[in-house]
């Protein structure tokens, strides 16, 4: 019942004019991304302290490899990847926090490279998003 969960569809990504080929096609490698998250209250500690603990055992396979794990204040945030060197299947971004709760992001992609992930996040200002189509997440994370 605490658990929300959102597909975004990578359609939300309108490239504008001035990004390179190389990073239009780092985009068009992610088909989507998923959200899962948890809003932590007085009244669901024990639900979120449970459901956090399953999300940090599962993400203890051995098929999620880290990429980063750092801490920031109250904030513990793990970032994880499925595949290899070459063609990542998806990358996991876990992030808790314990007074606003957890959120966790799946970005699902068709044979990614890492460079690509790299490519995006170095042009990720170029990037525009259809807020339009972000608008009911918006109003759900309030």
């Amino acid at each position: 019942d605490n658990i929300s969960m959102i597909d975004i569809p990578i359609n939300i990504i309108k490239s504008k004019e001035n990004i390179s080929a190389e990073t239009k096609k780092a985009i068009e490698s992610v088909k989507k991304v998923n959200v899962l998250y948890f809003v932590k209250n007085d009244s669901n500690k024990i639900a979120y302290n449970t459901e956090r603990e399953k999300l940090k055992t599962i993400l203890k396979d051995k098929k999620y490899q880290d990429i980063i794990k750092y801490k920031a204040n109250s904030a513990k945030v793990s970032i994880k990847f499925i595949g290899n060197e070459e063609i990542v299947d998806e990358i996991i971004l876990f992030a808790t926090d314990k007074e606003r709760g957890f959120l966790l992001a799946r970005l699902i992609g068709d044979k990614m490279k890492p460079e690509n992930m790299q490519t995006i996040l170095k042009n990720i200002q170029k990037i525009d998003i259809d807020k339009g189509k972000l608008s009911n997440l918006s109003s759900l994370l309030k």
